[in-house]
């Protein structure tokens, strides 16, 4: 009976990890006002909170849970993005955005953490990164945003409206 019911706890844990979660629309301004015009790959992640909490400590990304979207960083450092439906992989759930900008292949950009390992991604063999090469996991700018506090933002119509100098880890 104990088996039993631990194969029914495991299952429904992994049965209702698949559901997505809703994310609000995002209206991100004063994001890198000086880099209008370059790419903005945006990755949806699971991650915790630097261990010291402190202006400029960056999150410990655990993995990248879906590929990222990619859109042109517009005057002023703006950029619009739909609401999504961000998936949860198991037990990992998406908890945070990391905008990455960057001037070169959108398919050529990864993560890493301040320790400087590459973060697990779905766009690498069985979600190994560890071969990329290290050009590929840097950015000219990147920034951190909470679906906490994007969820908090959110207006009446559904869009967070987020001023990346006032919120979020540069």
């Amino acid at each position: 009976m104990r088996i039993f019911a631990a194969f029914v706890f495991v299952t429904t844990l992994f049965s209702t990890g698949a559901r997505a979660q809703a994310v609000p629309a995002i209206s991100l301004r004063n994001l890198a006002p000086e880099l209008a015009g370059r790419s903005v790959s945006v990755f949806p992640v699971t991650a915790r909170a630097a261990t010291m909490s402190g202006t400029g400590q960056l999150p410990i990304i655990f993995q990248v849970l879906a590929a990222p979207r990619t859109v042109v960083l517009g005057a002023g450092g703006a950029l619009q993005l739909d609401a999504i439906a961000a998936p949860r992989y198991g037990l990992a759930v998406m908890n945070y955005f990391v905008f990455a900008v960057h001037a070169r292949d959108p398919a050529q950009v990864y993560l890493k953490n301040p320790d400087g390992a590459v973060v697990s991604d779905p766009r690498c063999p069985n979600r190994d990164c560890s071969a990329i090469p290290p050009l590929w996991a840097k950015h000219d700018r990147i920034f951190f945003l909470s679906l906490a506090e994007l969820q908090a933002l959110a207006d009446g119509t559904g869009t967070a409206q987020v001023d990346a100098l006032h919120s979020g880890n540069r």
